[in-house]
């Protein structure tokens, strides 16, 4: 491998970067923390994303885990292993159901 040498030309250059930096630190603080601001707002735009999607695929779930249990209770319904009062009281109690309340499908 060679060795890389800055060279005077480099040095200077790094000089004269540094001497801007030092007289226009307000500006150099302000990019910085606009910089930071806008990583923490999509940061936290991501994490709202991730947290919704989240809660989508839980209540997914539960209505899936709800239509499987009505079903099941339907089939004991249809054998004739409960009545209709107890189907019904089952079905209003997995959908949670009140007078106010409408049906979504």
């Amino acid at each position: 491998m060679k060795n890389q040498k800055m060279g005077c030309a480099g040095l200077f250059a790094i000089l004269v970067v540094i001497a801007i930096l030092i007289q226009f630190w307000y500006i150099v603080l302000a990019i910085v923390v606009l910089g930071i601001a806008l990583y923490l707002y999509y940061h936290r735009k991501q994490q709202e994303a991730a947290a919704q999607a989240a809660k989508t695929a839980q209540e997914q779930a539960d209505e899936q885990a709800t239509i499987a249990k009505l079903k099941a209770y339907k089939d004991l319904l249809d054998t004739g292993a409960i009545t209709q009062d107890e189907y019904n009281k089952k079905k209003a109690e997995l959908l949670r159901l009140d007078s106010h309340d409408e049906l979504k499908f």
